[in-house]
């Protein structure tokens, strides 16, 4: 399926009169398109996130707030100071006491001091029981925490970019199978295969909808139960059930009565049924090239000359 392909189906998947055609594609064509659906509501996604991942640096300064005093009572025991990274490090903890005052480029934390350098100015520091209170060192954990949180979004964002693609291919499985099941005990019957693409091309506003309100809050959407880690919502699911319905409804209309290949196959099967046999007219009497008649088999004895038409 090719991008253009893709971009085609998507307001196909809204018209009903298409299942025809879509049920009969083969099913890698609806794995595909749930891919490319998840693939492009996570990018539209991730838009609407931006201004929650800037705001994301003052929250953790609003939370860090909070917090008076850290009172660590146990004793660390280290022979050699933890750098991140290794050479030229950016954050430094060092309970051996070898290093009295910020050797890295950025945050140092011994077991009395918390040492940091600002932007300009020589290094800074405060004692440990009082990090959280001073204002200053407290700004300086929550950026150092917000820069963490970067390093590891695009691992987060990749996992949770294959955790929404088996979790939609799930849901198209299962109810796939829910109404393939239900249709089987009826006299209208459908192959599995025909029923999971009608359920994954159905499934266009259940993904763009769940998938961009991840940033915006989802309890518009009313949840209601989940399995496992699958969450439903009353909205989008009464959505989701709807359309699947309509699009049985019309697959099996035009898949019987205006699908192409199926109208044509079947206007030459009527043509073929109409036109009357060939009847060989009394005179015509089969000879050979010297006039000779023809036996149709070994039992016939009947005159072998030539034969003259009057």
């Amino acid at each position: 399926m090719g991008m253009r392909d893709f971009l085609r189906d998507i307001p196909y998947s809204l018209n009903g009169k298409h299942y025809g055609e879509i049920a009969e594609r083969p099913m890698s064509s609806g794995v595909f398109y749930i891919l490319g659906l998840v693939v492009l509501a996570f990018f539209i996604m991730c838009i609407f996130g931006i201004p929650s991942v800037i705001n994301f640096g003052n929250y953790i300064e609003d939370q860090m707030s909070k917090i008076d005093k850290i009172q660590i009572d146990g004793r660390i025991l280290m022979y050699d100071a933890i750098k991140i990274p290794e050479e030229d490090p950016y954050f430094v903890i060092d309970a051996t006491n070898n290093s009295k005052k910020a050797e890295s480029r950025k945050i140092l934390i011994t077991q009395e001091y918390f040492y940091w350098k600002p932007v300009v100015g020589e290094p800074k520091k405060v004692k440990m029981a009082d990090w959280f209170r001073n204002k200053e060192s407290r700004n300086v954990i929550a950026s150092f925490i917000f820069l963490i949180s970067l390093l590891v979004l695009p691992g987060f964002l990749f996992w949770l970019l294959v955790l929404l693609f088996l979790k939609y291919l799930l849901i198209v499985t299962l109810f796939a199978g829910i109404f393939f099941i239900v249709l089987d005990l009826t006299r209208y019957k459908i192959s599995f295969k025909k029923m999971f693409n009608i359920c994954a091309y159905a499934a266009t506003l259940l993904i763009f909808i769940e998938v961009i309100f991840i940033p915006l809050g989802t309890d518009l959407l009313i949840p209601l139960f989940s399995i496992f880690w699958v969450q439903f919502y009353l909205v989008t699911l009464a959505i989701y059930l709807s359309l699947v319905i309509l699009a049985l409804i019309f697959a099996e209309y035009e898949g019987e009565g205006s699908h192409p290949r199926k109208k044509k196959r079947e206007e030459s099967e009527e043509e073929e049924e109409e036109e009357p046999p060939k009847k060989q007219e009394p005179d015509e009497i089969p000879v050979d090239e010297y006039g000779n008649r023809i036996k149709k088999n070994e039992e016939e004895f009947a005159w072998d000359g030539p034969v003259e038409k009057f």
